[in-house]
């Protein structure tokens, strides 16, 4: 019995539901039908199990390109928490690690685009331009627009189409190419070399292969298809338009993949991480004690203690395995414990408790009942698996030793400006900011807050020179004295360090309030709290510093215009000085001549 059928079914038609039962048809229904009758396999059926029709499913046959010419991919990671909007004419972004170029157009994940307005450095983490055609979230990644030649091409490509190539590197057509055309223009995400092929179908199609379309839709194969084939046979769980693409199923740690950690239970949890509160992680050792497949069990003949599973399970006689149940586990086995298996046929086996009981089909595990829901056999033979996990150690330290660097250059400048010195001679130099209370303040506060203590960040580490810094006893400079205890800090308490530089505590004093009261408790956040009141940027305050800044200007605009009076009169008094000069000279001049005159007549 089922809910209406949106279709009519004929007889031979295959129902595949996803627990692995499959029912085949023995008589026609039509649409609305609320009763199928058939023969059912492979699974008992619970309410509210869904089935699909198998059908023929066509695909594209493999696309053959070599590229002619190498192109290097460019890519940038938003590095924003509250993303963009589409419209945003600037993305903060994780560091470049190749320049890019005005009018270069960056397409992401989503089809949305960013075109540069501004060329932008290898280290810039700010791209100027224009986002269009999407919004972004943090961590998106876009790749440049480029345009990849080719060989031969037979092939009638459209916008969107992905073109993979062999060492994993993906073309995202961005412009709608003429048929055989060998300049392809889209998004590259990997570098391609001269003479890289695109991805061939080198493996054939198994059954019970899937396939995730990016509409959401899912393709089951019920069949086995060559390497080269355009049609599958299988059952699809919603519409496919003509073109969409899809890729493999993925693994998702606690459904699809199943673990247990220190011989514990299978865990189905999703929170095994690492947060930013773990301290001391310096590598980690995971043994996998179940390996390989899990073979889904179909039926349970309790009376001859035979297993049937709902594919091949591949195991031989034996062979070791243990059993996963995410509700009750049959009667007579345990979870816990391992069993050799007696391979009795493709999909059944039995459960011995020796593997000399296997080999001789004596003495067979006992089964009392069925269980419920899923159950599945795995793999008990040990193998072991390392990952190795650890903190950027040197990254964090460099950033460490650039903010104090920061700091002990700001002190320097403070310094060199405020500075008051007597030579040898007694002759005093002051410095242009000598009398400057302000910047003299600053100097000072940023000693108290950077070398004295922070309280209520919650670290182990309450000063700098709990981490190695220290000063030197006459300036305000801070230099690293103790390099092992910041290296030791950072290998065994890198939470601590993470709380003694960035802890902050905000309260939230809810509608209506002007502003939320933010309250600085770690290095970095007090020194950033601290600057931000000087510059300006703190709830929308103008700064002391901004203040003093445009004071001194304001000062600076009144003096120069003072000198430009000052001058104006200098020379009006210099022109008229002349003037009198000229005319005194001009005055003597005709006394000359009159004495002159005078002298010859009397003569």
């Amino acid at each position: 019995t089922v809910d209406a059928t949106a279709s009519s079914l004929s007889s031979g038609d295959s129902i595949y539901f996803e627990n692995g039962g499959k029912l085949v048809l023995s008589a026609n229904s039509s649409a609305g039908a609320t009763t199928l009758y058939g023969t059912l396999t492979g699974a008992t059926l619970t309410n509210d199990e869904t089935g699909y029709k198998s059908g023929t499913f066509n695909i594209s046959s493999p696309t053959s390109l070599t590229v002619s010419s190498a192109a290097t991919a460019k890519s940038a990671k938003i590095n924003y928490s509250a993303g963009y909007s589409s419209g945003a004419t600037s993305l903060t972004v994780d560091s470049l690690g190749a320049a890019l170029t005005s009018g270069d157009v960056i397409r992401f994940g989503n089809g949305a685009t960013f075109t540069l307005d501004a060329d932008a450095a290898v280290s810039d983490t700010t791209l100027s331009g224009m986002l269009s055609g999407g919004a972004l979230a943090e961590n998106e990644v876009g790749y440049l627009v480029q345009s990849i030649t080719v060989g031969s091409n037979s092939e009638n490509f459209s916008v969107g189409d992905r073109i993979r190539f062999a060492n994993g590197g993906i073309l995202t057509l961005t412009a709608d190419p003429a048929s055989g055309a060998t300049t392809l223009t889209g998004a590259l995400s990997s570098n391609l070399s001269v003479s890289e092929t695109t991805v061939s179908r080198s493996e054939s199609y198994l059954t019970g292969q899937s396939f995730h379309f990016v509409n959401g839709a899912k393709l089951t194969l019920t069949a086995d298809a060559a390497s080269l084939a355009t049609s599958l046979t299988g059952y699809w769980t919603s519409t496919v338009s003509d073109t969409e693409s899809a890729d493999q199923a993925s693994l998702t740690r606690g459904n699809d993949m199943l673990y247990a950690l220190n011989g514990g239970n299978i865990l189905t949890s999703h929170s095994n991480t690492i947060t930013e509160d773990s301290s001391g992680v310096s590598g980690l050792s995971v043994t996998a004690n179940l390996v390989g497949a899990g073979h889904r069990i179909g039926t349970v003949d309790s009376s001859n203690n035979v297993l049937t599973t709902t594919n091949s399970h591949g195991l031989t006689t034996g062979d070791l395995v243990k059993f996963y149940a995410p509700s009750a586990l049959m009667s007579g086995v345990s979870a816990q414990t391992s069993y050799y298996v007696r391979a009795l046929s493709g999909n059944k086996v039995s459960l011995h408790t020796s593997s000399s009981d296997a080999t001789a089909g004596t003495n067979a595990v006992n089964i009392g009942n069925s269980g419920t829901g899923d159950q599945y056999l795995l793999n008990a033979s040990a193998n072991t698996v390392t990952a190795t996990v650890a903190s950027d150690t040197d990254k964090v330290k460099n950033a460490i030793k650039d903010f104090v660097s920061q700091i002990s250059k700001t002190q320097s400048l403070i310094s060199m400006h405020t500075s008051v010195s007597t030579d040898s001679d007694g002759k005093i130099t002051a410095g242009a900011l000598s009398n400057d209370r302000l910047v003299a303040e600053i100097g000072s506060e940023l000693r108290s807050k950077t070398m004295g203590e922070m309280s209520g960040a919650g670290s182990t580490y309450s000063r700098l020179s709990d981490l190695g810094f220290g000063g030197n006893g006459y300036d305000n400079q801070i230099n690293l004295k103790d390099e092992a205890a910041l290296d030791t800090a950072l290998r065994e308490n890198m939470g601590d360090v993470q709380k003694f530089f960035a802890t902050e505590t905000v309260t939230d004093y809810g509608d209506g309030a002007t502003a939320d009261y933010s309250e600085a408790e770690g290095m970095a956040d007090v020194v950033q709290d601290y600057t931000a009141l000087l510059l300006g940027d703190f709830y929308g305050t103008e700064g002391a510093l901004v203040d003093h800044r445009d004071n001194y200007t304001k000062e600076i605009d009144r003096i120069e215009k003072r000198i430009v009076d000052l001058e104006k009169r200098a020379q009006a008094v210099k022109d008229q000085l002349t003037r009198s000069f000229v005319e005194m000279e001009k005055a003597q001049a005709k006394t000359n001549q009159e004495m002159q005159f005078l002298t010859k007549r009397f003569a």
